[in-house]
């Protein structure tokens, strides 16, 4: 009979049968062996059921659907809590060290001291899937004439699991950097300026791969991924479209005035949790591992528009991995006239243009 009634019976489907069988034969099992176990440094993974199907194990038995065997390796490593509650301290220090939102806070807050009209948190529409989604941090600050539009996603690392990025010398065609122009007259113009022109220069070490790298607990194995990490990048990459959106539909202030805009996107840690280690074009380890507090890393994302907007693509040669510190140099580096970011200046951009 129905466990919610007792006139109403149910069927058992062949499929209810394989979870029935699964969830007490095999998941339980396995999550009462790893009960004592530590939990995953990453915590729980998302679990997306992949399409029904069925194997024969050794024995030749029907074995269950794979989004079961998924789903007990999810619960298995979720974290084992303890039965006393939390206190407002246990809640304080989480929000002090541990919290995505506070350091979020910190990275808003050390924008604004330096100038840039931030916007903390909101959501837009994903350009590919068009779903909503959410941004940590955009900001814009005016340099004269030029404009830095930044999409910043914030990622709290810590000390015992940081983010290693692996460089190799950058080649001729990954030195390229996009520059929006608004013009007196017509749609603004996106002007593509590379090796010298650009800030991205060749044979600097440029980021091709990262991972969090930190410790198992109990075995002391190193461990190390990029899923997590790999999604704040993701996003910062999408939310930086409609800063280019924005970019492209500006209008110019005065007759005569030309605006230039340029659009990162940027990722930022706490200080002390950003490696670099570089190895040269045979594969040989060259330099490091060492802390940075900034590393580019090459993406060679590329962005179209309706006619409307442009007649060009946008392409972002590269995302930026910076520390809180790091972020500081990288922003304040527009603000000085002799910097090596020159080429916003406007002999480089007219050179570009011809």
């Amino acid at each position: 009979m129905s466990p919610f009634g007792d006139t109403r019976p149910y069927v058992l489907t062949e499929l209810g049968r394989q979870f029935v069988h699964y969830a007490m034969d095999e998941a339980i099992p396995r999550v009462e062996g790893r009960a004592g176990a530590e939990a995953n440094s990453q915590g729980p993974q998302i679990f997306t059921p992949p399409h029904h199907r069925r194997t024969n194990n050794s024995s030749g038995r029907a074995s269950a659907p794979a989004q079961f065997r998924r789903y007990a390796d999810w619960v298995a490593a979720m974290p084992k809590l303890r039965a006393d509650p939390i206190s407002e301290a246990d809640l304080v220090g989480f929000l002090d060290d541990c919290s995505d939102f506070g350091f979020e806070i910190r990275v808003h807050r050390e924008l604004v001291r330096r100038g840039f009209a931030s916007q903390h948190g909101g959501t837009y529409e994903d350009p590919t899937s068009g779903k909503p989604r959410e941004f940590d941090i955009r900001a814009i600050r005016m340099f004269g004439t030029r404009v830095l539009h930044l999409a910043v996603e914030c990622k709290n690392l810590r000390v015992n699991y940081p983010l290693l990025v692996s460089c190799v010398p950058r080649r001729s065609g990954e030195t390229y950097q996009c520059v929006i122009q608004s013009h007196t007259h017509g749609r603004p113009q996106i002007v593509r300026l590379e090796n010298s022109h650009s800030r991205y220069r060749i044979q600097a070490p440029v980021g091709k791969s990262c991972a969090q790298v930190g410790r198992a607990a109990g075995t002391g194995d190193i461990t190390a991924g990029d899923s997590g990490f790999y999604q704040k990048w993701a996003q910062a990459l999408s939310s930086a479209e409609e800063l280019i959106r924005q970019a492209l539909s500006r209008k110019r202030q005065r007759s005569g005035i030309v605006i230039r805009t340029l659009v990162f996107s940027v990722v930022v840690v706490p200080n002390g949790t950003l490696w670099q280690c570089d190895f040269d074009e045979a594969g040989r380890r060259s330099a490091g591992p060492f802390a940075t507090d900034h590393v580019s890393y090459f993406v060679d994302r590329t962005y179209t528009f309706p006619a409307t907007l442009s007649s060009q693509e946008y392409s972002m040669s590269h995302i930026e991995f910076v520390t809180i510190d790091g972020l500081v140099k990288f922003v304040e580096s527009f603000a000085i006239p002799d910097a090596e970011d020159y080429f916003l200046s406007e002999g480089v951009a007219q050179e570009a243009v011809e």
